[in-house]
């Protein structure tokens, strides 16, 4: 919000040098031309922000089965003022399809996607987040029950978001089989040939 309105501001007195704007008057048109791009420059983050938050929705729709869904990367202020327990690190809304991820897991998602292949264990598991909240968004409640949905679609996921097959496939093998059972979400029950197994082509344990 910040930005947006230091973005308006600018704009504002670019407009104004422009209305006031002499052709002799040379100060004022390079002071007009500096006003618009310090607006340009102050719109960029938010601006990448919004589009950066789009792709998560758009990818949150598609893997719940396109259903309504709207995420939101929430903010330090926000975050804040959220009710929500302070560990928690995203939560969704079936009802409404909104989710939201707490602003130092987006940064974790962002650099995930920076770098994949030297990613720790709380950037991959960022995707893993998105992801699960995408199946709460697809109609399941059940905490573990979701979490293994994600996990089968962690691979699709990750490809969606344009990490390259191979580095997709060995941080989900990796998540299932080591990692996974660390997890307050874990089952036994999350497993190849389960009632829990969708069969899906792309599954971590198909591909």
């Amino acid at each position: 919000m910040f930005f947006i309105l230091l973005s308006f501001l600018f704009l504002a007195l670019s407009v104004r040098e422009l209305l006031r704007l002499k052709s002799s008057d040379k100060f004022g048109q390079q002071l007009m031309v500096a006003c618009l791009a310090l607006a340009v420059l102050c719109a960029w983050p938010p601006i990448k922000h919004w589009q950066f938050q789009k792709t998560l929705t758009d990818i949150t729709h598609e893997l719940a089965d396109f259903k309504h869904a709207d995420v939101d990367c929430q903010s330090a202020i926000a975050s804040i003022f959220d009710s929500s327990s302070i560990s928690t690190i995203g939560y969704a809304y079936p009802d409404t399809g909104e989710v939201t991820i707490k602003t130092y897991w987006c940064k974790r998602i962002k650099s995930y996607l920076k770098d994949p292949e030297n990613a720790d264990q709380r950037e991959r598991y960022s995707i893993m987040l998105l992801v699960h909240e995408a199946m709460h968004i697809r109609g399941e409640l059940n905490e573990s029950k979701t979490e293994c949905q994600a996990i089968q679609r962690h691979v699709r996921a990750a490809k969606m978001l344009g990490v390259p097959h191979e580095i997709a496939v060995k941080h989900a093998k990796l998540y299932f089989l080591e990692e996974f059972r660390r997890h307050p979400y874990y089952s036994p029950e999350c497993k190849p040939g389960s009632a829990w197994d969708e069969k899906l082509m792309d599954s971590v344990w198909e591909v």
